[in-house]
């Protein structure tokens, strides 16, 4: 648990800066000691498994952008069936490193630009000639840490007491200033906008669609001098009425820096700006200018739609021919000329001269924009806002707005705000958090967001300091109405057009229910077992019944892209991946969403299926026990929730799952696993080695402990779970007797399995000493036991194998296994 949040009166500027600075040390070396183990004690493998590399991409393209390098990779054909590098753990903008073989010592790092399920593209600045000279060779890549990231917070920390004696607003956030009275009038707006804006002091809405609580915030984050907090529950439009604020604001002529913690969350806003600010002020008041927007930072790291809007990008066209000229110039010395001492003076002319162009139209890039948009961390001073230098002694952005300002860590929002003479916050404290490495760290408060110490700062007088977003426009009321409850003080409200929003599908003659459960408990579908450094979980019981309601969604005629899978867990993302992709063609899993769920913030589907996993005896649920991780699960599915969980071991250490769950038997469609039990029996598992780690294969292939006696009703089930949990050696004692009582029916049957089997392995063992056979197939009378066994030793003799479906009509299929030698 993180330390309380302190009142103002406790914080002195100079003793939280010292604080941060520590936790921010202790965070940063817990995350450069977790990649440094992981790289030195794990094998490749491993690491792959963990998702923190991917094993032997090819080159299968290369081309230039923005004065980058960009090499595709491609998954290889025989591993297409069972990877997805979507769920590999790379994003757009993370860091990497190349290796080749089996090494985990980088050659050479690049940021990752793009990744699609079968290939990702990789921006590199460095020599990429090894890519050219060994095109048939493999290659590896491995997440790295960079302590870019690190050494910005600790600068702007550094530098943060000193602009605090000269800035307002630092001050008033540390409690040293009082909060004062909010502006009488607004600055009007500027004189070259045309009639009836020229001039005009009220209000004129640009976007007149805005409900009444998101033109309040609008109005309250104007005329306050200061600080604003725009809190926006999930579906509220927080995107949007910041877009507006934005627009009022410039357009009375302030200059405004918007910053996120996330480059997604950055472009998501530029894009609605861009598009808001030619609709509704460019076209309908055919004004003949157009609106200057610059988007700092790395463009390999942006949207491709923002990339003409990049610093760099805007900078190579305005200067185009001069800034061409003395490259082409540069690189016409270096070709036809031996290098001296005299060429290389020539080339260091040019260069400098090259670095003087490009920073006098940079400068006057940054000085004409009226919006700046950046990461929070990408708007360290010493980064492209150097060019802004000789202002900034003295000059101050009028407004800064940090958007998501929940998901950044303090320390890294006053990068932005430590130049800023008022701020507006927007985000959602009741969401996801940054993530942090170090638990010590967390423990000590460093997850505590700005936005979050604001609220709590000024909760004595909130509506001095706060306006919430009311109207949400994504979830059916009874979606919405549970969150409102438990987070939101019952201030929520659904839109009329989404209240009773229903999915119909045409199959069917009644629409689906709101919310519904599957309900695993009494059924001992428990989780897999894993070592204890493994911190992913998974659950195959709840993959096959989540395999289950996607087939029943698709028959009845829904769109794959109406359907988003979350877990808390990327093992069991992974695995229901892997299941989907055994049971569908490429053209429907592409469409399929399946993702964590802090990879799933700020999104929405119609149909969300939420896998919670966690199914054990004694009742430990891990960091499910985060709220915040349940009230973004739950809210972004607009017309069909499905929770697939087991609720006698949620909802033993959680009040709020417990609560959560009582909702859905309320309201919802309550079901007992069992009920699905024939159709579980029929989805094999024969993809699983390809995924998870051999300490977790225990469960696969074994046939779910069936219990002719269970009660239909699963909520009964799950007291009566509960109540033989509470008496643990009771329990044990009849787990034991059950124990034994299947090995004395089942000792012949498992003696013949293992004879079976030996058999099998003899056959690999012989197969791999003879190399002058390629390939090895086996019968096809074998069960999935068997097959999965297998795998499991393929694996470990680093054999390729393969399930080739020799006849599908015929039930169960006919299958052969098929094993290789790798290439």
């Amino acid at each position: 648990m993180a330390e309380s949040l302190k009142s103002p009166t406790q914080l002195t500027i100079e003793s939280w800066i010292q604080k941060q600075l520590r936790l921010i040390k202790l965070d940063y070396d817990e995350e450069l000691e977790r990649n440094q183990e992981l790289r030195s004690k794990h094998s490749l493998k491993q690491l792959e498994k963990s998702g923190h590399a991917v094993r032997k991409l090819m080159v299968t393209n290369q081309r230039t952008a923005f004065a980058k390098k960009v090499i595709q990779f491609s998954v290889r054909p025989e591993k297409r069936d069972f990877v997805n590098l979507i769920n590999s753990g790379m994003s757009h903008g993370d860091i990497v490193g190349v290796t080749t073989q089996e090494q985990t010592s980088a050659l050479c790092t690049g940021v990752v630009l793009q990744v699609k399920r079968l290939t990702c593209e990789i921006a590199f600045n460095t020599d990429t000639t090894m890519f050219e000279e060994e095109n048939d060779k493999f290659f590896n890549l491995i997440q790295l840490t960079n302590d870019i990231t690190y050494r910005r917070i600790k600068y702007a920390l550094e530098n943060l007491y000193e602009r605090s004696l000269r800035n307002y607003l630092v001050s008033l956030l540390f409690g040293n200033n009082p909060l004062l009275d909010p502006l009488t009038v607004l600055p009007p707006y500027t004189n070259d906008l045309p009639y009836p804006l020229a001039g005009q002091s009220n209000i004129i809405w640009f976007n007149t669609n805005l409900n009444y609580s998101q033109k309040n915030a609008i109005e309250f984050a104007l005329y306050q001098r200061h600080i604003a907090v725009i809190h926006g529950p999930p579906g509220t439009g927080k995107t949007t009425t910041l877009t507006e604020l934005i627009l009022q604001m410039i357009t009375r002529g302030l200059r405004v820096l918007v910053c996120a913690p996330s480059n997604v969350a950055v472009d998501n806003i530029f894009k609605q700006l861009i598009h808001s600010s030619q609709k509704n002020i460019c076209a309908r008041y055919r004004l003949k200018r157009s609106f200057n927007f610059v988007r700092m930072g790395h463009p390999a790291r942006m949207d491709s739609e923002i990339q003409p809007y990049s610093l760099d990008s805007i900078v190579m066209n305005e200067g185009a021919d001069v800034l061409g000229d003395l490259k082409n110039e540069i690189n016409q010395i270096k070709l036809e000329t031996k290098q001296n001492r005299y060429t290389r003076g020539q080339i260091r002319e040019r260069m400098k001269e090259f670095d003087q162009m490009e920073e006098k139209v940079s400068k006057q890039k940054l000085r004409e924009a009226h919006v700046i948009m950046s990461t929070c961390n990408g708007a360290v001073m010493n980064g492209q806002l150097r060019y802004l230098y000789d202002d900034l002694n003295t000059f101050s952005f009028d407004v800064v707005i940090i958007d998501e300002c929940a998901q950044a860590l303090e320390a890294s929002t006053w990068i932005p705000l430590s130049y800023a003479k008022k701020c507006v916050l927007g985000g959602d404290h009741k969401q996801l958090p940054a993530t942090i490495c170090s638990q010590e760290a967390e423990k000590q408060g460093l997850g505590i967001s700005l936005i979050e110490r604001v609220v709590d700062q000024f909760r004595d007088c909130p509506d001095k300091v706060v306006r919430m977003l009311t109207v949400q426009y994504r979830m059916n009321g009874l979606i919405m109405n549970w969150p409102s409850s438990f987070f939101y003080e019952n201030r929520l409200e659904a839109d009329d057009c989404v209240v009773d929003r229903r999915l119909k599908l045409k199959n069917l003659d009644e629409p689906l229910p709101v919310i519904r459960l599957i309900d695993t408990v009494g059924c001992s579908m428990y989780e897999l077992e894993s070592d204890q450094q493994s911190l992913s979980k998974g659950n195959i019981y709840e993959v096959k019944l989540v395999c289950i309601v996607i087939k029943d969604l698709l028959d009845n005629g829904l769109s794959p892209a109406d359907i988003g899978v979350i877990s808390p867990y990327r093992l069991q993302t992974s695995l229901i991946e892997a299941g989907c992709r055994r049971m569908y063609p490429e053209s429907i899993t592409d469409q399929l969403e399946i993702n964590s769920v802090d990879a799933f913030q700020g999104r929405e589907k119609e149909v969300i299926i939420l896998s919670l996993v966690r199914s054990n005896d004694e009742g430990t649920i891990g960091f499910l026990i985060e709220e915040r991780r349940l009230n973004v699960a739950i809210t972004r599915s607009r017309s069909h929730l499905v929770v697939v969980c087991d609720s006698g071991t949620v909802t033993r250490n959680s009040t709020a799952l417990e609560k959560f769950i009582d909702y859905c038997y309320e309201y919802g469609k309550a079901e007992s696993a069992s009920d699905y039990q024939e159709l579980m029996d029929q989805i094999e598992m024969d993809h699983i080695p390809q995924v998870v780690s051999s300490n977790s294969q225990q469960a696969v292939g074994i046939q779910s402990n069936k219990n002719k006696d269970l009660k239909k009703n699963p909520k009964s089930n799950r007291k009566q779970d509960n109540n033989n949990k509470n008496k643990k050696k009771q329990n044990n004692s009849k787990r034991d007797v059950h124990t034994k009582s299947n090995i004395s029916i089942n000792k012949d049957k498992q003696s013949l399995n293992n004879d079976q089997d030996e058999q099998l392995f003899k056959q690999l063992e012989e197969f791999t000493k003879n190399s002058l056979i390629n390939e090895l197939r086996f019968p096809e009378t074998l069960n999935s036991g068997q097959r999965f066994r297998l795998y499991e030793r393929c694996e470990k003799l680093n054999l390729l194998h393969e399930t080739k479906i020799l006849d599908a009509n015929t039930d169960p299929p006919r299958k052969q296994v098929i094993v290789r030698r790798p290439l």
